[in-house]
């Protein structure tokens, strides 16, 4: 059996040649101009449709389709296209990022800024980053050079001018010269937190001053950094909060509790969420599935098996009607409701990706306008998506034989090409 097919070689105005069996490209002739503007819908519809929509800083979102991470802007348009194996939130004007195995810091614009010769990176944290380098750690500056070597068996970010690092089993603090002005002497620590950490020795919980000093000594089961004046603890498997006098101020009671963020900390109890303010008293009742951090005015609930936020006064201000849901960051969120990800604002309106939209309907209006205006084909490219009038137009047949060999042959041999046919 043979098979026969028309193909088309174009000739564009920039002088580059293309044929219709090319990537992306579409035939637009009057016949096929339904089609075709359906399929423009549907490419333009699943570009802007992401498997996953991080929060916004800087006035950017990472987000992540098939596989691929890029970065979108508070217009809802794909400023970093989705090109990399890894990518994580701007901060501090750079993002971390990974392409072919290799970690890079890119700035807003989605320029390369700093190109890694590292095993594993972070992000930067008081103008500096963490790095790993042979299984040791460091760190580099923003102008990728490496200012405290790589020699900790474990470290973390920097915080209030000091980094919790590990060294032979044990946990010190470094300053940002990387002089070790804590020794390595805790079995835990955390990192610091309004001026204090809490470590761990001989047993016991303690708290810190960034002089080494003991401030607090707590018989506690775990103790957890302060926030907001006050630290979260547990007694007999039960959490309350004490002050920096080392005083309980709110009886271990909870099942589970958060620390304070915004006046409020989240608690659980009796199997269901709600929050207390600083007095211990519950402004919000525990009636919820699963509660979270406040954040710009808002906190994402649940109920009934779907997610939504309410305020400080515990009102339901965007109804529980979501998959699932996110914090606020610079007045949006990302939630998603029936399988897509969508973007929503303190009001609780879904934004539109203006993007998406906008060059659909550009692209149908341009589309219209060749078509009627030109006696031949014209093809447009979605990838590089603009529509390019062609210097000139040849139609050609395919021939292709049993056997798996093509001829192409072009319009002066298709009397020929019909004798074969036969």
């Amino acid at each position: 059996m043979i098979e026969v097919r028309e193909i088309y070689d174009f000739e564009l105005q920039n002088g580059k040649n293309c044929n219709s069996d090319d990537n992306n490209i579409l035939l637009l002739t009057p016949e096929l101009l339904d089609e075709n503007i359906n399929k423009v819908k549907k490419y333009y519809e699943n570009r802007y449709s992401y498997d996953f929509i991080g929060f916004f800083d800087s006035g950017l979102a990472l987000v992540k389709k098939d596989g691929r991470i890029g970065y979108i802007n508070k217009k809802l348009k794909e400023v970093i296209p989705c090109q990399y194996d890894y990518g994580s939130n701007f901060s501090e004007g750079l993002a971390l990022v990974r392409k072919n195995k290799k970690f890079i810091y890119i700035n807003e614009l989605g320029e390369e800024i700093i190109l890694c010769n590292y095993d594993y990176a972070c992000d930067f944290h008081e103008g500096l980053a963490l790095v790993r380098k042979n299984r040791s750690y460091g760190y580099i500056n923003k102008d990728g050079k490496e200012v405290i070597r790589c020699q900790y068996d474990k470290a973390y970010d920097f915080s209030e001018n000091m980094a919790l690092i590990k060294k032979n089993r044990k946990y010190g603090y470094i300053n940002k010269f990387g002089n070790e002005v804590i020794p390595c002497q805790y079995n835990e620590a955390s990192n610091f937190s309004e001026g204090l950490a809490v470590v761990k020795q001989d047993g016991q919980y303690k708290y810190i001053d960034k002089n080494k000093k003991v401030v607090i000594s707590c018989q506690y089961e775990a103790a957890s950094i302060f926030s907001e004046g006050l630290a979260l603890v547990r007694k007999n498997n039960l959490y309350g909060y004490i002050d920096k006098l080392g005083s309980e101020v709110i009886p271990c009671q909870y099942e589970e509790g958060n620390n304070f963020n915004d006046g409020l900390a989240c608690i659980k109890k009796n199997g269901k969420y709600g929050f207390i303010d600083k007095n211990g008293i519950e402004i919000i009742p525990c009636i919820y599935e699963c509660a979270f951090d406040f954040f710009e005015g808002l906190a994402v609930i649940k109920k009934d098996g779907k997610y939504g936020y309410i305020n400080k006064f515990g009102e339901v201000i965007i109804p529980c009607q979501y998959d699932d849901a996110n914090d606020f960051s610079e007045g949006m969120a990302n939630v998603k409701k029936d399988n897509k990800r969508l973007i929503i604002n303190i009001n609780g309106e879904v934004l539109n990706f203006d993007s998406s939209l906008n060059q659909y309907y550009d692209v149908i209006e341009k589309i219209k306008k060749l078509t009627n205006s030109l006696g031949f084909e014209v093809s447009y490219n979605l990838r590089k998506e603009r529509t390019s009038q062609i210097k000139s137009i040849e139609r050609k047949l395919e021939i292709k034989k049993d056997s798996g060999e093509k001829i192409i042959l072009d319009a002066s041999e298709v009397e020929q090409a019909k004798r074969l046919i036969k």
